[in-house]
């Protein structure tokens, strides 16, 4: 039996797969109109969802920073790219979820009565760790499946408010 445990070896994946990507953010030429650890130029936060590594950095520059994220199973860790309004998701080597400080006209902070006002009926609600819950809005017209999932921290003296934003494929 080895002397490394399961969860030590995972720690040395996600640290192995960080110092795999440094590199390239380092490396990444910035484009005409982006500063480093600029807000990517996009038309949406949703368009980000889909590209690779190499799009990404052409599109943003290189991050703020970068962390790892572990997932509830093996395959569920992610490298997160911190931008100033955006955190970036990437699998492998795409991106497959940002969390914007806002979108939608929904900004972290509103009230679950602006949210609803602003996105319309709920698609579903779901609870998230004690205190805290989600709103999921399905979203159509794109080349995959896309959610939105705002997240709220319920209010101890006032009303609840947006936590976080997660635009996502749904799919995935």
């Amino acid at each position: 039996m080895s002397g490394v445990s399961r969860k030590g070896a995972l720690s040395g994946a996600a640290v192995f797969f960080f110092l795999l990507l440094l590199p390239l953010c380092l490396a990444a030429q910035i484009q005409p109109g982006n500063s480093p650890g600029g807000t990517p130029d996009i038309s949406g936060p949703e368009s980000l969802i889909g590209a690779t590594l190499e799009e990404l950095l052409s599109l943003a520059g290189p991050p703020q920073s970068v962390y790892p994220v572990r997932g509830l199973e093996l395959w569920q860790d992610d490298v997160v790219f911190v931008y100033p309004s955006l955190d970036v998701y990437l699998f492998k080597d795409r991106v497959w979820q940002v969390s914007p400080l806002a979108a939608y006209r929904v900004t972290t902070g509103d009230t679950r009565e602006r949210v609803e006002a602003a996105l319309g009926p709920v698609f579903t609600e779901i609870p998230v760790r004690e205190g805290e819950y989600a709103l999921v809005y399905a979203m159509s017209n794109r080349p995959w499946p896309l959610a939105l999932r705002v997240h709220f921290k319920r209010g101890i003296a006032g009303p609840d408010a947006v936590s976080a934003l997660y635009i996502y494929r749904s799919d995935f």
